[in-house]
């Protein structure tokens, strides 16, 4: 996503009440929640210049997203 492309997933329902995010499916659908996504025919991608910018950098500063970035 952080070079443009969208992703395609299963969205789990519009709402993050769930405490545990043990798939990507259920990270993708809370990040559409929270607006740092959008979703879109069966896809996420990142909404605009600049959260891209935002991931990017996140990106090039963090060796590590721990568990959300095995399961994705």
């Amino acid at each position: 996503m952080a070079a443009g492309e969208r992703i395609p997933i299963l969205l789990q329902g519009y709402s993050a009440t769930g405490t545990e995010l043990r798939t990507k499916n259920q990270i993708y659908s809370a990040m559409v929640v929270y607006g740092l996504l959008t979703y879109e025919n069966g896809e996420v991608f990142i909404p605009n210049k600049e959260l891209m910018d935002k991931y990017n950098e996140l990106l090039l500063t963090n060796d590590s997203f721990g568990y959300a970035e095995r399961a994705m």
